[in-house]
């Protein structure tokens, strides 16, 4: 039986309890501190992250998350299942990871993929991540 795959991405600095509580999967954008990178909320906690910045005083490096990470995680929920995915993404005005995914999408050609972008950063990507899976739950 198929059903609705949440996905967000670590701009919406989510705790992991609450990832879990709502059953969402998470894409991990990176971020570099004092040459070291990190895929966020996977490798460093946000805690970290935050007293990394108040130690150092270092500015962190983020990238977007890849094409290529949402190719391979798209392409095997397709190969894998009858499952659709709706993705959450982080602002498109702040990061290009938005249309990273969409470009993803329109070269798998599926209508099984929706991307939303949710125009907001941190918790308010997270606050719209959690209503679509309240909804989810739901049924």
């Amino acid at each position: 039986m198929a059903r609705i795959r949440i996905y967000t991405d670590s701009g919406a600095d989510l705790e992991q309890y609450v990832i879990d509580q709502y059953q969402v999967n998470m894409f991990h954008m990176q971020v570099t501190m004092n040459d070291v990178t990190y895929r966020n909320s996977l490798q460093i906690t946000p805690k970290e992250f935050y007293r990394l910045i108040a130690e150092t005083g270092v500015i962190p490096v983020t990238a977007q998350i890849t094409p290529l990470d949402f190719k391979n995680e798209f392409k095997r929920i397709l190969r894998e299942s009858d499952d659709e995915v709706i993705y959450i993404a982080f602002s498109s005005a702040l990061s290009g990871t938005y249309q990273a995914a969409c470009m993803v999408r329109d070269q798998l050609a599926s209508n099984k993929i929706t991307v939303i972008a949710s125009k907001a950063a941190s918790v308010g990507c997270g606050l719209i991540m959690i209503r679509g899976a309240e909804a989810v739950l739901a049924g």
